[in-house]
């Protein structure tokens, strides 16, 4: 027979065990879930944070693979003094490649665009051989260019007034993945102050 003194004691250890089997079953159900694309959801059981990173960190990566490696180039805050880009290719832009060059020297004091007019070819021949940063072309990169790991953007907009819009479509291509020096003279392309200066002309 329990007496009064016993029955405190029994009761807390009753609850107790029931607080700690609770606890213990909670920890072992528990489950996460990783968003891997903003879609797509996976879940894991919580057996370690590791294995969730690296399931997270693969499909990541297996999502990028799968899908069109389009780089995103944005004008950054700073660039340090003594960055430089060599540019060759089309003669069509050896203007807009000067504009461009002092516009970013001035936006970025220390820095020098380098710039050369030798064609369509041999810029692309500099590029895939390591000798400049940026082949200027007036026209799209071909499937053999794209495939030997060239990317390119299009640094101007066609003129609806234009009866052969294609004449006005100039590119800027670069060694995949972009270096800074590329991204940061890229970004400042594609920013308002880099189309003002194409603009001109």
């Amino acid at each position: 027979m329990l007496k009064k003194s016993d029955i405190l004691p029994l009761i807390l250890a009753t609850i107790s065990t029931a607080l700690i089997v609770g606890l213990g079953y909670l920890w072992l159900t528990k489950t996460n879930t990783v968003r891997i694309d903003g879609e797509t959801e996976v879940t894991h059981n919580s057996v370690s944070n590791d294995s969730i990173i690296q399931a997270d960190l693969n499909a990541q990566l297996s999502a990028e693979s799968s899908r069109d490696s389009t780089e995103v180039f944005v004008i950054p805050a700073i660039v340090p003094e003594g960055t430089a880009v060599d540019i060759n290719g089309s003669s069509n832009l050896d203007q807009i490649n000067q504009a461009l060059g002092r516009s970013f020297h001035r936006q970025f004091p220390g820095t020098a665009i380098i710039t050369d007019a030798d064609g369509n070819t041999q810029g692309i021949n500099l590029l895939t051989s390591g000798n400049i940063d940026i082949a200027a072309l007036d026209r799209p990169l071909n499937n053999t260019e794209k495939a030997a790991g060239l990317g390119a953007i299009k640094i101007n907009k066609s003129s609806s007034d234009s009866r052969d819009a294609a004449d006005l479509e100039f590119y800027y291509a670069y060694q995949k993945p972009a270096n800074a020096e590329v991204e940061a003279f890229l970004g400042f392309v594609l920013s308002p102050q880099g189309q003002e200066s194409i603009n001109q002309y």
